[in-house]
């Protein structure tokens, strides 16, 4: 768990409630935080900044490395994730221009890919998109009505699908996806 406004993380004993250990992280804008898997077995946590990432052993919080966004003057980085395999995602937006996604290994911190998605529709990433499945961003637009999806660990150059909601009989509010009442199953 991240607290005090973003300055510490901490590890607590759920049988007990007790605190295993609790580290001081470096200043800056917390943005969010993920466990990071490796074969099925969580043994790291990432923790996005909103000009550095870094990772840090689960077993005792302390840091295994930290790396600079690169240009977080000019795009909003938002989102983490790590799917169970050898790198950890940063997912940023540069708002109704495009998507930023920054793969990083866990091992040394190093980045192994970055790509950048025109993405005109999208403003926020942690208000308008999940991660699904193995990797899969799933992003809403009310102004369209329609479901994007983009596979993140794509070989190559990854690009939005779309999906209009009224073809899978969804409806969208500001906040929420729900089944038109006229939905037919067959």
């Amino acid at each position: 768990m991240v607290v005090g406004d973003g300055r510490l993380l901490r590890s607590w004993d759920t049988n007990i409630g007790g605190l295993n250990w609790e580290a001081v992280l470096d200043t800056g804008s917390f943005q969010a935080a993920c466990f990071v898997a490796i074969q099925d077995t969580v043994k790291h946590v990432a923790v996005l900044k909103k000009a550095a990432i870094s990772l840090h052993y689960l077993s005792n919080g302390h840091q295994k490395w930290v790396e600079n966004l690169p240009d977080s003057d000019a795009v909003q980085y938002q989102a983490v994730y790590s799917g169970g395999e050898e790198e950890v995602y940063v997912l940023g937006v540069v708002p109704n221009s495009h998507l930023t996604i920054i793969a990083y290994s866990l091992e040394d911190g190093e980045i192994t890919k970055q790509s950048s998605v025109e993405a005109p529709w999208l403003s926020s990433v942690e208000s308008s998109c999940v991660v699904v499945g193995q990797g899969v961003l799933m992003c809403v637009d009310p102004a369209t009505l329609a479901l994007y999806t983009l596979p993140m660990q794509a070989e190559e150059t990854p690009q939005f699908s779309q999906t209009l909601l009224q073809v899978l009989y969804l409806s969208t509010t500001a906040t929420t996806l729900s089944f038109s009442d006229d939905a037919r199953y067959v």
